[in-house]
Parts: structure tokens; C-alpha cells; sequence
């Protein structure tokens, strides 16, 4: 279960990670 949690919380940093490189890209502005 441990396992399970640690996967889910990798794959939401991941989406988290694409969303705001699209968002930075597409306002040319830099986020943090």
C-alpha cells in the first residue's frame, strides 16, 4: 500500500511538472 501511495504521489508531481512547463511555455512567463 506504502508502494502504491508513493506511485501516485510520483505520477501527480509528474502531471504537475508537465502542466506547469506547458503553462510557462505558452505565457512566456516564468511560475513558480
Amino acid at each position: 500500500e506504502g508502494l502504491g501511495i508513493l506511485a501516485v504521489e510520483a505520477a501527480i508531481n509528474a502531471a504537475l511538472s508537465v502542466i506547469r512547463d506547458t503553462v510557462n511555455t505558452a505565457l512566456k512567463f516564468p511560475l513558480i
